[in-house]
């Protein structure tokens, strides 16, 4: 079962991977965290804080 990630900054302004309500992993950019969920087998989703829309990568 693939299951989802997602990519999003956090009150403390750091990027962060999160599955099933629990933090994977932090990154300093955005592209870097995506690329690495993806590559583990997410099905991979960006949380932009401006606009809430979400992006699927994969």
């Amino acid at each position: 079962m693939i299951k989802n990630a997602f990519v999003e900054k956090n009150s403390e302004g750091n990027i962060v991977v999160r599955v099933e309500d629990k933090q994977l992993s932090t990154f300093d950019d955005y592209n870097c965290a995506l690329e690495w969920a993806f590559s583990i087998g997410y099905r991979v989703y960006k949380k932009e804080p401006t606009n809430d829309k979400q992006r699927v990568l994969g």
